[in-house]
């Protein structure tokens, strides 16, 4: 089963950052192109980031369907940098993580033990092996 946004247009709101068409878009500020309706240029949207980018919840089918970013209100974004590795970025969407959502987080680091970004209350908190936190200047 193929999931799709549907109606979610969290990743063009304004919590994570990119250029489209020349126009910045980045916390707090929504890229231009995002109307009422979704995306005024969805047939001429940029390959990158606008085409190539999938929040984890479209590209993974083990994140539960509440999860979806216009319902849980966070975006869970996939990292992989050279200097850090693998880890998953979690972003709040305007107001303070749920608990329940952050439980669910919390239970999935523990039994993948995947590194974790996530945003608590505005600020950032790191989980996972001692180099990712090492990276995260937390060790």
């Amino acid at each position: 089963m193929t999931r799709s946004c549907d109606g979610c247009t969290a990743c063009c709101e304004g919590w994570l950052h990119g250029v489209a068409h020349g126009h910045k878009f980045y916390m707090g500020r929504p890229c231009l192109f995002k109307c009422e309706s979704g995306c005024s240029i969805y047939e001429n949207r940029p390959e990158d980031p606008c085409k190539i980018f999938k929040c984890m919840w479209l590209s993974n089918q083990l994140i539960p369907e509440w999860l979806k970013p216009n319902l849980s209100k966070v975006i869970i974004v996939e990292r992989n940098t050279e200097d850090i590795g693998y880890y998953l970025q979690i972003t709040e969407m305007g107001q303070k993580i749920d608990s329940t959502v952050l439980s669910w987080f919390f239970e999935y680091h523990l039994n993948t033990k995947t590194n974790m970004s996530i945003q608590i209350g505005g600020g950032w908190m790191h989980y996972g092996t001692n180099e990712f936190l090492k990276s995260k200047g937390i060790i």
